[in-house]
């Protein structure tokens, strides 16, 4: 009931990012590359919660035939939307990094004029590098064991009864592996917005020209969002690996906690976008006091 409720919420969520920005594709015939970036997050996280949701269903209604013949599968497309998730989000900070921070470095400069033609190429890298990384759950990490017990359509074991063998060198290897990298990425991001906001505020300080500058504002934005993304990351990470390596009962209280966890971040950090946002903030405020109105 948590999990469908959080699912329904979230891809709601998600659904208004993607909206906002059709709606601005439509309206200015135009759109950023930014907001690119940030519908096709939103539009994965979409696709993630949905399919989180309709996992769960099918598993409590027919576990027989579920963990029989669709486990491995539907585990792997929801691997694929994790990891395409992460590296999504890895590529908007790196964007909000390069457009930004400011720094005299050749190398930097040049990625600054170059990161908004190269959003399509980088977009279309994080899927592929997730679908690459999808492959191992088809058949390498999840083994089954023995026979699965026979029952109905509607399911007359528990989850329990089922026996599969979990690789866990395999998980940490094509999991563990790609979420170090992406951790990676949003620290030197999140250091370079830091390091270039105490120049900034340095700046402004010895040209007595006060703190409050529109790019100051936009710094400390940049590292909101990127900071509170990482501390949700590393949450959904502990509660993700633990989901993975089956170290609990799936009908059990923790694991029923990391499944909530695990489907929440990524709505926590779009309703952080959301509120970020000016415009998004305006319309979400909006719609939701209509909401309530109507209630």
């Amino acid at each position: 009931m948590i999990v469908g409720t959080e699912a329904v919420v979230g891809a709601w969520i998600n659904a208004f990012i993607v909206m906002m920005c059709c709606i601005d594709r439509f309206k200015n015939k135009f759109l950023g590359a930014g907001d690119k970036i940030l519908m096709f997050l939103a539009a994965n996280r979409f696709c993630f919660l949905i399919a989180g949701m309709l996992q769960e269903l099918y598993r409590t209604l027919s576990p027989a035939i579920y963990y029989k013949y669709i486990h491995r599968g539907v585990r792997a497309i929801l691997w694929f939307f994790i990891s395409s998730n992460l590296w999504l989000a890895a590529c908007l900070c790196v964007f909000y990094c390069v457009k930004i921070a400011n720094f005299n470095h050749s190398l930097f400069i040049y990625l600054k004029l170059k990161i908004s033609s190269t959003v399509p190429v980088l977009l279309l890298g994080s899927e592929l590098l997730s679908l690459v990384n999808t492959f191992p759950f088809f058949s390498m990490i999840y083994i089954p064991q023995g026979d699965i017990p026979n029952a109905t359509a509607t399911g007359n074991i528990t989850v329990n009864q089922i026996q599969r063998h979990t690789d866990l060198f395999k998980i940490f290897l094509y999991c563990g592996l790609g979420f170090f990298v992406v951790l990676v990425i949003f620290i030197i991001s999140a250091l370079l917005l830091l390091i270039s906001l105490w120049q900034h505020a340095r700046q402004l300080r010895d040209g007595f020209s006060g703190y409050r500058s529109p790019r100051m504002a936009t710094h400390v934005r940049a590292v909101k969002i990127i900071t509170y993304f990482l501390v949700t990351y590393l949450v959904n990470f502990v509660a993700l690996m633990v989901l993975l390596m089956d170290i609990f009962s799936e009908d059990s209280a923790l694991n029923t906690l990391c499944t909530v966890i695990v489907y929440a971040c990524p709505s926590m950090h779009s309703v952080m976008l959301i509120l970020t946002n000016p415009k998004f903030k305006k319309a979400f405020l909006q719609t939701l006091q209509r909401g309530s109105c109507k209630w």
